[in-house]
């Protein structure tokens, strides 16, 4: 027997039952959709589902079986022999306009996605990763303001024979 909060998330799914039995009898894809897009950062752009990820800063692209499998556990959390192929297409088509972005993905070219947040070209700092960047492209390294570059700070010695005016411009050159 489900609690009273199980039949609310059976009704927010979409699932219809019926009164006198508790048997489900049938699904509304639209509202199956609907309940996804709430629970879910998803969004669909150019043929593609991409689901934000929080703990890796940026979008990831979510292959057609990943999605299709996953949306068939949710539908089947209360209920086993509810999915069918027809219903499938019906919700996984409902989902496709309901979250969909028609911008483009990894356009904020002020912003670099490293892992510890998003790099300002302009400012200079770093800013937490936010879903609204639309980045889907990340550099695996960490920002450091810090950080030393032995190496390259010898490098920079050796080619400009300790000329710090020469080694200034060079890095600010380089950027």
């Amino acid at each position: 027997m489900l609690s009273q909060e199980q039949w609310q998330d059976v009704v927010d799914m979409g699932i219809i039952i019926c009164e006198k039995t508790g048997r489900a009898l049938g699904v509304d894809a639209n509202i199956f959709a609907s309940y996804v897009a709430t629970r879910y950062p998803l969004i669909y752009n150019k043929e593609n589902f991409y689901n934000y990820k929080d703990e890796e800063g940026k979008w990831v692209k979510i292959e057609d079986m990943k999605m299709k499998t996953t949306l068939r556990q949710i539908l089947h959390k209360y209920y086993q022999s509810l999915w069918n192929r027809r219903l499938e297409d019906e919700y996984i088509e409902a989902l496709k306009r309901i979250v969909f972005f028609e911008g483009d993905l990894n356009s904020e070219r002020r912003y670099i996605n490293m892992l510890n947040g998003m790099y300002d070209l302009e400012t200079y700092t770093l800013v937490e990763h936010n879903r609204n960047f639309y980045s889907t492209i990340q550099i695996p390294i960490e920002y450091a303001p810090d950080a030393k570059c032995p190496n390259f700070e010898k490098f920079l010695d050796e080619s400009f024979l300790g000329d710090e005016e020469s080694k200034k411009s060079s890095q600010e050159w380089l950027g």
